[in-house]
């Protein structure tokens, strides 16, 4: 089962790419004279990309929980207190 970022990333890619000539469904085969000097980029690295980002943006959100909750931790003022104005 992939986690919620992946699907959240392949989603965001997808909303992206919607209508975007660099992302076609099917291309019109070509001979290969007629190819040359054309760009023509894998799309692996973009079917890709949600699974290797999801993991670093879960990576990330768990960070964010746990600062948050380090700062709102009612120890906090004991590690740093404030100073006090006269």
């Amino acid at each position: 089962m992939r986690s919620q970022p992946q699907v959240e990333c392949a989603q965001n890619i997808w909303n992206l790419l919607q209508g975007s000539k660099l992302a076609q469904l099917h291309e019109e085969e070509v001979t290969l004279e007629e190819d040359r000097y054309l760009l023509r980029q894998d799309h692996y690295p973009l079917r890709t990309a949600p699974q290797f980002l999801g993991p670093q943006i879960e990576d990330i959100l768990a960070a964010h929980v746990a600062i948050t909750q380090e700062c709102n931790s009612s120890e906090l003022s004991v590690h740093f207190p404030l100073p006090r104005i006269p």
